[in-house]
């Protein structure tokens, strides 16, 4: 599976929110989550990737196909299509987004357990 650059920008920017915006309420991102997807889940991007419910999304999301493709696209992805500002680089090691394993985790602690408990909450 080869990961596109919107692939990893997609999870930098879920991971830039989730560091940098951690103390956000958990009932006002479930209500921006729902509120997002109610608007984009006929687009393209969802319907190429099966995505029609937020139950897909959790799939998808938590994929380790896709978390596999990003981190084996991370390296050379980074040195040839992303590229962060340099305060970035400044930042600890365990902070840092150019370390997929941060991306990772801030993005799923952060944004898991809101997808998960809109999946559960029937619509």
């Amino acid at each position: 599976m080869l990961v596109s650059r919107e692939h990893l920008r997609h999870y930098i920017d879920l991971a830039y929110v989730a560091r940098d915006f951690d103390d956000t309420d958990r009932a006002k991102t479930c209500e921006l989550i729902a509120a997002k997807f109610s608007k984009e889940k006929a687009s393209r991007l969802y319907r190429d990737k099966g995505i029609a419910t937020i139950a897909d999304l959790v799939s998808a999301f938590s994929s380790t196909m896709a978390l596999k493709a990003l981190r084996n696209g991370w390296e050379r992805t980074l040195r040839t299509e992303i590229f962060f500002m340099p305060l970035e680089h400044t930042l600890s090691p365990d902070q840092t987004l150019i370390d997929v394993a941060n991306v990772e985790r801030y993005a799923g602690e952060f944004w898991m357990p809101p997808l998960e408990q809109l999946a559960a909450t029937p619509r």
